[in-house]
């Protein structure tokens, strides 16, 4: 869900040079998605929850789960 987010922003809001396709694409063809649906702020409000649960989630196993925790940190930040 968080990728999915993720993905929607970069869309909605990214650099298409960055991102290598069309900004606002999924605007323009009707997709539902979660900027449109919630707004940009909410959206984001809602990924850096997701984001904050996820971590949370792996706390109990320790550095053993520190290549998640990047991996999750880089979808949210992602720029392309």
């Amino acid at each position: 869900m968080g990728f999915q987010i993720a993905d929607d922003l970069l869309d909605e809001l990214g650099d298409t040079q960055l991102t290598g396709k069309s900004a606002r694409r999924d605007r323009e063809l009707g997709k539902s998605t979660y900027p449109a649906l919630l707004g940009n702020a909410r959206a984001r409000e809602l990924l850096a929850e997701l984001l904050d649960r996820g971590l949370g989630a792996l706390d109990e196993l320790g550095a053993a789960a520190d290549p998640l925790r990047e991996i999750a940190r880089r979808i949210v930040a992602r720029a392309n």
